[in-house]
């Protein structure tokens, strides 16, 4: 039979594990939304960048067909 003693160490353990499972569980949250965040910048910039070489194209175009009329 366990002594007194052991029993309320026992629970202290297990509540400093059970705090360690908590505290790890919040890190690995913190760590998917930061993963989630930056994928979304990520995503944010490449959709920039498109927007920012369509405008460039059509600029290029404009300017090409402006070239073309005013030969005529």
């Amino acid at each position: 039979m366990a002594a007194v003693g052991d029993t309320c160490d026992d629970k202290e353990v297990l509540k400093f594990k059970l705090q360690l499972v908590k505290q790890n569980i919040l890190l690995e949250k913190e760590k998917t939304k930061r993963l989630k965040i930056e994928k979304e910048k990520a995503l944010i910039e490449k959709e920039m960048v498109c927007e920012q070489v369509k405008a460039e194209r059509i600029k290029l175009t404009l300017g090409n067909s402006s070239l073309s009329t005013s030969n005529i």
